[in-house]
């Protein structure tokens, strides 16, 4: 995107992947205003960037924000900045050459360009010199493969020729494999009407028969027979399967996509996911199996009978006692040190592959604690390092950070929002201090009642705990509001040093 107008003008800003862009004259915007725009307010608007994909929404700026002219947002000039950053503001979708004005004399034209990849190897490629057989644009190297393939396949053309006859015989009408209805339009395999595509009950049938008969896309649940489901969410549902041949008991998740992927994306999430493979550690639920049949993704996990910590606080009327909630919390920093600093093998951004030091968290909450058992002194394990995130960054579902669930904002702090995808270990800790908040007083550490999360997340601090139960020691009380602090910097930096801190306490 490049200003037209302002002091900006002719400076072009380029995205290639899903950001979260703030807009505004503070200095620790994405995109800094020079003070002379005197009409852009100090935090603006926020882009929400999914390439190709692009929303809009107002900050509850004092002079508007115009979508091609039209007014998006604006706070009442009556009400003060405080209170209107309590108010919600819709978003709006951009496409390419719509103008964004900024108050009066600012102004940015959004321009989408999509890269050119390969359709056979899916590396960018510069131009459409070449194409497959398909008319799909391919690069020299699969150019030349494909020269060399077709002398091969003189000798079978006949052959093939009579496979796509048939092919093209069965899609004249084709049907549902799961439930037998009719599909209409251009449909291709594999044939599963949107229903069954979007109940997991029926996918999670579907994978199973074609383990039984040796897919080998689905060949990692081959032996396992289904309990009961575990629970559902926005991505899929989780279920408790049972090896036949051990009777051992695991969570078999799966993952729906919500929105089309390419193929690099794909693989983008399983590289992610085979990350999630290499961590052990008795507190981080363990992950053995990962795959992909078709358009759904499946991983085979360690079983938590105790069900997660948000779990527990709603059996004991939404919080936990002291002696309890350090217990689990104590833990939980173990499990996160150890990813912190964990080697994990996986390839680099230079396409080589090799060692990296640790893995950040960034979706730490109690919904993603889980417990061993039901006993009182349990083992308390973090689930879900980085699926959730690169389900979502690699284009497998249509939100990015701010399209997300609305309490995604409540264990983030502020470091995390404005600049979430180099997160660095420090807000997984302020999320466990927020968590550990959360278990104590069963509130989260702001206030986000009646208003807008992110901007709430973005520009409060939190309330000492002590305001929201009085009964928590004072040394232990300190080490909490010191974790939870932001400015200038996250208050604690480390998992070990918070839990260090929180033993000293107690």
């Amino acid at each position: 995107m490049k200003f037209s107008k302002g002091n900006l003008k002719d400076q072009a800003f380029c995205y290639e992947r899903n950001e979260c862009v703030i807009i505004g004259r503070n200095s620790d915007c994405n995109i800094v205003i020079p003070k002379a725009d005197s009409t852009v307010s100090r935090y603006h608007c926020l882009l929400d960037i999914a390439p190709p994909t692009v929303t809009v929404r107002d900050f509850g700026s004092l002079n508007g924000t115009y979508l091609n002219g039209e007014k998006i947002g604006q706070r009442d000039a009556s009400l003060p900045v405080e209170e209107a950053r309590k108010q919600h503001y819709n978003e709006f979708a951009m496409k390419s050459g719509d103008r964004l004005g900024l108050g009066n004399d600012c102004e940015v034209v959004l321009d989408v360009v999509l890269p050119l990849y390969c359709a056979d190897c899916f590396c960018e490629i510069a131009q459409a010199k070449f194409s497959n057989m398909q008319h799909q644009p391919i690069c020299s190297g699969c150019h030349a493969k494909v020269i060399e393939r077709k002398n091969k396949e003189k000798a079978v053309q006949k052959a093939e020729e009579d496979r796509i006859a048939a092919e093209k015989a069965k899609r004249n009408n084709p049907v549902c494999e799961i439930c037998g209805a009719n599909l209409y339009g251009g449909v291709s395999r594999p044939y599963i009407c949107s229903s069954c595509r979007n109940n997991p009950v029926k996918i999670l049938q579907y994978l199973m028969k074609k383990a039984i008969k040796g897919a080998d896309d689905a060949r990692h649940i081959a032996g396992y027979r289904t309990i009961r489901m575990l629970g559902k969410g926005g991505m899929g549902a989780v279920w408790l399967v049972e090896e036949e041949k051990t009777g051992k008991q695991l969570a078999l998740k799966l993952m729906l996509p919500d929105s089309a992927s390419d193929e690099k994306g794909k693989q983008m999430f399983l590289r992610e996911a085979n990350i999630a493979l290499q961590l052990r550690h008795q507190n981080i639920v363990r992950h053995y199996k990962t795959g992909q049949s078709d358009d759904t993704y499946f991983i085979l996990m360690e079983y938590c009978e105790g069900g997660s910590v948000a779990d527990l606080m709603n059996k004991n009327e939404g919080k936990l006692s002291i002696e309890t909630a350090t217990h689990i919390m104590l833990q939980a920093l173990e499990g996160l040190h150890y990813a912190h600093h964990t080697p994990i093998y996986t390839k680099l951004e230079d396409a080589n592959r090799g060692f990296v030091n640790g893995i950040v968290h960034r979706d730490f909450k109690p919904a993603n604690i889980f417990l061993s058992d039901n006993s009182s002194r349990s083992v308390a394990k973090v689930a879900d390092f980085g699926l959730a995130k690169a389900f979502q960054t690699a284009g497998l579902s249509k939100h990015t950070l701010t399209g997300a669930v609305a309490g995604t904002p409540v264990f983030m702090p502020r470091q995390q929002i404005i600049n979430y995808r180099y997160a660095k270990p420090d807000v997984d800790v302020w999320a466990a201090a927020a968590s550990y908040y959360c278990m104590l007083t069963g509130f989260p550490p702001k206030d986000f009642t009646g208003k807008d999360a992110f901007n709430v997340a973005l520009t409060t601090d939190a309330i000492p705990i002590r305001e929201r139960n009085f009964r928590i020691p004072k040394r232990l009380a300190e080490v909490i509001d010191t974790a939870l602090r932001e400015r200038p910097a996250i208050g604690i930096q480390s998992a070990l040093e918070l839990k260090k801190a929180i033993e000293a306490a107690v």
